[in-house]
Order: structure tokens, then C-alpha cells, then sequence
């Protein structure tokens, strides 16, 4: 079965609810009329698999599961399936191969494969290769290290687990022993006190698969490629040493370059074990003056656009390394492959969004850019920090009212700060009553006995003993003062930089740089930009698309806008945007004095319409007041 069938398949079978037609062509990044086609398809192949109910289609959960874990059709069906076969068989087998024999393989006509040459073209354009035909021969033509890209790519694009796993690298590489390369690299990185992470590891296995593979066909790189990093002592013998087990595991040998490209891998996916050596004083020994300066300019901008501190030692010493293993993976054209690209990008939009935004500054001041696998790891760094910011920013200021007998009062506050401290700042202890008086409305009053008096602030009744209930208690409490603090922030940022001028329901049939054009030539008419916004709106899109399934939240890089404003565009036709097709444009421009109002915007904006039910509550909204209530109603 086709890749896309079987992810379908796997996004119905993931859904707490129903999925229609239109929100699975935007998850697939194809057409209605296609999903149609994929339904059709499987309920011939699997009769009854998948049903159609009014609010979308379900699929049995057993016949989901033998339908991803049947064996794959070999005969590729698809064009892009068939651009691929094409370009692995001319790298794995030869660089040159007979058309007719080609055509035959996969079951189409030497016209069919024509067609197909404009697509493989622009891919192998990409890794600076040439595809060519002329009379009956297909050649491919470039550099050992350049095909070695180029297939990479092709198995990762054709592997619907993305090599998440050992078993799905040792199906592309029958031939190959993948556990011996694993434990190979295991062993010598634990030996030289290095570590890996999971996904990191599967990506080195990948390449380590493609050297030996090609290696054991006689296919050396053979071209001398400059040595631009520089190794310590440290590094060169970790890779010496794996490389000698390689050597001996699979009877090949790596020539210098070889070894060479085999040492960056390593070096720019594994870090040494021992953090504690590294400290902020002599990080600059480890990774040089020009890395620091570039990560302290990196977190500066963080803070300048959204207001959130980075700057805290342990988490700038880790992202150091990281970026500096990024920049040897860049300057090795060797960037990492991300299975958790689109999870990331669904779950954590405000974070992906920062990581694209550093990406951007790494572009400015290096010239070297990520694409979004990498953009996906910085965002897995930054997720750890900015969630811990968030649960000490949601902590709720506390006061334990609780009249003393004995030593009950300071015994209980220590109980209550020692089980709730990720939920609470408990301020205060009082004893009696009247010292509630000063307390502001937003504090939370916890309280042992009942008041005798209505006090202008929250309250909550527990025992002295602080039982499990107590906890449950005081937190949902603080969850219910919590989403009270944030709908009225929400309220108030979004009626100070919205209004009935900037909301829209359109009809015309536009495409994405159709829709963009005229919503910053409207927002330039009405003060909120300059002329240069809309140019500086496709140069953030030009890196990762800001579409999240049926919605787009187009920006800019930098918020340097006359001033803030969120402009909303209904559409009543799709809009083509990217992979995607979008029914709601949400345009951001920001005045840098406004730059927390994005921080306090984005997020909530974006995880309310990423539930398919909420989004289309959201495109039924015909004017400015409906769309405010809508969001106010869904904010969680």
C-alpha cells in the first residue's frame, strides 16, 4: 500500500474523534477528490475497514493495525514512489541503467517514464547530480558523496516510519547486519565516554548503513574534501576506533576521506558525557569564541522578541554544544533528519516558532541555512526550558490562614509548599482573620477553618492534615483562577490589537501569496506597517511554512511594524499554502513595544484551532464579535 494510504490510515486510527474528508486532505497535504480516492481504494483492498459517519470516518482498529503491518507493494504506484525507485536503483545499482528494463520493472511505458523526468531532475538538482537519457540509457552522474546524499533523503522520504526504529533501517539494508553497527557504535562511544541520544542514533546507523553498502560495491567517495573542522585528540580517536571496528565487521576499508566523513558524523551527533568539565568560563575552548557569540546572540534575541529568559547556565552550555554540533553537521552538509518534525510543529507551535526564529538568525549571521529537521531539534532544547518558565510563571501567590495550636500553622504551611510548591507561591501564614484585609483579589486564601466573614478574594477550605483531597482541592482551584487570569489577559490583548476593521470573510479564489498580498496591502493602508512588511512576511514563510493544518498565522521575523495588529481573513474557497490547504489566515504584525503581547497571543491562538471541531466553529464566525466570543469561549 502507498505511503499515503498508510499514513490515512494511521491519522484516522490516532484521533480521539472522527476525521471528514477536507481535515484529512489538509493532514496528507493532498487533495479532497485523492483522500477519496485512498478510501475507495483500501475498502476494496480491506472491505468494511472504514466507515462513514456524519461528523467524519472511523476505521476498526484490527484492521487498521494488519493494514499498516502488512507487507508494502514493491511495485511503486505513485509518481513520486516511482522517482524514487528510479534514483535508488541508478545509485544503488550503477549509475547507468537501460531504459526499457527501468519501464519494465515498475510496469509503465517508456512515455510514463518521460513525464517523470522533470520531478527527478529538480530532485537530484538539489544534490548537485545530473540525471540524463539519451538513446536507451539512464545515467546519473556526480559526486560518490553528493549520490550518498541524494539516497539518504530518498529512504527517509520513502520510509513511512522514518527509521524510527533498528527494524526499519534493517528492511532498507537486507544485506547489512544493523545490530552489529549499533553495537559497534555503542560500545566505542561508551568506551571514549560519549553519548547519543535515540534519534541522533539512527541517523548516524543510516549513514554508517549507506557507507558500508556503498563501500562494499566499490563505491569510494574518492574526491578529497577539505578538511574545514578541526578535531582535538579526543575526537580523532573515537573515530579511529570505530572505524577499525567497522573495518573488521564488514571486511571493507575506509580511505581518508572516508574516514574523514565518518569522523563528522560522530562528532557533530554524540557529545562528550562529562558536562560538569564544561562550564561557562571555558565553554569557549570547546566550541570557540565565535559559537558563544553567536548563542548569547541567539538567547538576546529570544528575549528581545519574546520576552523569555534563556539565559540560565545549564540550559546555555547544552544549547551551545548543540548549535555547535549543528554548525559542523551544516558546514558538512550532513544536517540531522527529525521523525518528530510535524508532531512538534502541531503540539508546540509557539516553541517551533521560536526555534525558526533563532534559525533565521543563525541564516543572518553565518549564512548557513536549517532546514526544518534541524529547526525541529532546536525546538526539542528550547521545550524542556520554556515549559519549566511556564509552570513557575502559572504558580498562584498563596496564604495559609490557620489559626495556631502548637506549632499546627508552620508544620501545615511546610506540608502544603512541599507537596504544591509547582502550583503555588505560599507568601504567608496568618492566624487570624482581619489579616486577610490586605491580601489583593488575586492571592489564594487557603483556609483550615471557615470565615466569618465574605472576603473580595479566592478562597478554599481544607483540613489540617492536608490529605489528597486537600491537594485535588487547592488545585483545581488554582487551574480555575488560572484559566480566569488567562481569559482576561486573552481578552485584553486581543481587543487591543484587533478590531472590526481587521476582520474579514472573503470569497474570492486566492492563492497564499494572493491572500498575503492583500492582507498586508490592507494593513499598510491602515497605519500598521510599512511598505517592506509583506516582503519581510514571505521571507519567514520561505523557511517553514506557517499553515497548521486548516490555518495559516503568517509574521514576520522581526516586530518592527508601525503597530500591533491581528488580522483575520475568513475563506470560503481553500487556499492553497504550501502542503497545505487553509480556510483561516490570522496576519500578526507587532510593534516592538508589544513584543509579550506575542508571547501571550500565539500560543493559546494557535493550540484553540488546532482542534478540528473548533476550527470549523471558527470559520462559521461572520463577524468581529463572533470571533472574539468564539476564542474567549474555547481559551483553555
Amino acid at each position: 500500500m502507498a505511503n499515503k494510504q498508510d499514513q490515512l490510515v494511521q491519522a484516522i486510527l490516532e484521533q480521539n474523534q472522527s476525521l471528514n474528508a477536507t481535515q484529512l486532505a489538509n493532514r496528507l497535504g493532498v487533495s479532497v477528490r485523492t483522500v477519496h480516492n485512498y478510501l475507495n481504494k483500501i475498502n476494496s483492498e480491506y472491505p468494511g475497514a472504514i466507515s462513514s459517519t456524519p461528523t467524519g470516518y472511523q476505521i476498526s482498529p484490527q484492521i487498521a493495525r494488519k493494514i499498516l503491518h502488512n507487507e508494502p507493494n514493491e511495485i511503486p504506484q505513485t509518481a513520486a514512489e516511482r522517482c524514487n525507485y528510479v534514483l535508488n536503483r541508478l545509485i544503488q545499482n550503477g549509475s547507468s541503467l537501460n531504459l526499457y528494463d527501468l519501464c519494465d520493472e515498475i510496469y509503465i511505458s517508456s512515455t510514463t517514464f518521460r513525464s517523470l523526468l522533470g520531478r527527478m531532475r529538480r530532485l537530484t538538482r538539489d544534490y548537485d547530480l545530473t540525471l540524463t537519457v539519451s538513446s536507451d540509457t539512464v545515467s546519473l552522474t556526480g559526486t560518490e558523496r553528493n549520490k550518498r546524499r541524494l539516497l539518504s533523503s530518498l529512504l527517509y522520504h520513502e520510509s513511512s516510519s522514518a527509521f524510527t526504529s533498528i527494524d526499519a533501517l534493517q528492511e532498507a539494508f537486507p544485506s547489512i547486519d544493523i545490530e552489529e553497527i549499533r553495537t559497534d557504535v555503542l560500545e566505542v562511544l561508551t568506551e571514549c565516554h560519549y553519548f547519543i541520544n535515540d534519534y541522533s542514533l539512527l541517523n548516524l546507523l543510516l549513514h554508517i548503513a549507506i557507507a558500508i553498502n556503498r563501500l562494499s560495491n566499490g563505491c569510494d567517495t574518492g574526491d578529497q574534501i577539505p578538511q574545514t573542522v578541526q578535531m582535538n585528540g579526543q575526537e580523532r580517536d573515537l573515530a579511529r576506533k570505530l572505524i577499525g571496528r567497522l573495518e573488521k565487521s564488514f571486511s571493507i576499508r575506509f580511505s581518508p576521506t572516508e574516514s574523514y566523513e565518518l569522523a563528522l558524523l560522530l562528532i557533530s551527533r554524540a557529545s562528550a558525557l562529562d558536562y560538569q568539565s564544561v562550564t561557562m568560563e571555558n565553554l569557549a575552548t570547546y566550541i570557540g569564541k565565535d559559537c558563544v557569540d553567536l548563542v548569547q546572540q541567539l538567547i538576546q534575541n529570544v528575549q528581545e522578541f519574546y520576552a523569555i529568559d534563556l539565559s540560565e547556565p545549564e540550559f546555555f552550555i547544552r544549547f551551545a554544544l548543540h548549535i555547535h554540533n549543528l554548525l559542523i553537521r551544516a558546514s558538512a552538509r550532513s544536517l540531522c533528519k527529525n521523525p518528530l518534525v510535524a508532531e512538534i510543529r502541531q503540539t508546540c507551535p509557539l516553541i517551533y516558532d521560536v526555534s525558526v526564529q533563532l534559525s533565521g538568525t543563525i541564516m543572518e549571521q553565518t549564512g548557513i541555512t536549517i532546514d526544518e529537521d534541524e529547526i525541529a531539534y532546536i525546538a526539542l532544547h528550547l521545550g524542556g526550558a520554556l515549559e519549566t518558565q511556564k509552570e513557575l510563571a502559572s504558580r498562584v501567590p498563596a496564604v495559609l490562614y490557620c489559626p495556631s495550636y502548637y506549632n499546627m500553622d508552620s508544620s501545615l504551611a511546610d506540608r502544603i509548599t512541599r507537596h504544591l510548591n509547582s502550583k503555588i507561591l505560599l507568601t504567608n501564614v496568618f492566624t487570624n482573620e482581619n489579616d486577610l484585609e490586605n491580601i489583593s483579589p488575586n492571592v489564594l486564601a487557603i483556609c483550615t477553618v471557615r470565615l466569618h466573614r465574605v472576603w473580595d478574594l479566592p478562597t478554599v477550605l481544607i483540613s489540617p492534615f492536608l490529605t489528597n483531597t486537600d491537594c485535588m482541592t487547592i488545585n483545581r482551584k488554582v487551574e480555575e483562577m488560572n484559566l480566569a487570569e488567562r481569559k482576561q489577559k486573552f481578552r485584553r490583548n486581543l481587543e487591543s490589537i484587533m478590531s472590526p476593521q481587521l476582520f474579514e470573510c472573503g470569497d474570492q479564489r486566492l492563492d497564499q501569496e494572493g491572500v498575503i498580498h492583500h492582507m498586508c496591502g490592507r494593513l499598510q493602508a491602515l497605519g500598521y506597517t510599512g511598505s517592506d512588511f509583506e516582503e519581510q512576511v514571505l521571507e519567514r514563510e520561505a523557511v517553514s511554512s506557517t499553515a497548521f493544518g486548516q490555518f495559516a498565522i503568517p509574521h514576520t521575523f522581526k516586530m518592527n511594524a508601525h503597530r500591533t495588529g491581528l488580522y483575520v481573513y475568513i475563506s470560503r474557497s481553500p487556499i492553497p499554502w504550501g502542503e497545505s490547504m487553509v480556510n483561516l489566515v490570522i496576519m500578526l504584525s507587532f510593534n516592538p513595544n508589544d513584543r509579550k503581547v506575542f508571547y501571550d497571543i500565539f500560543e493559546p491562538l494557535s493550540m484553540i484551532l488546532l482542534d478540528p471541531n473548533r476550527l470549523k466553529a471558527a470559520l462559521s464566525c461572520q463577524t468581529y464579535e463572533q470571533f472574539i466570543s468564539f476564542l474567549l469561549d474555547h481559551l483553555e
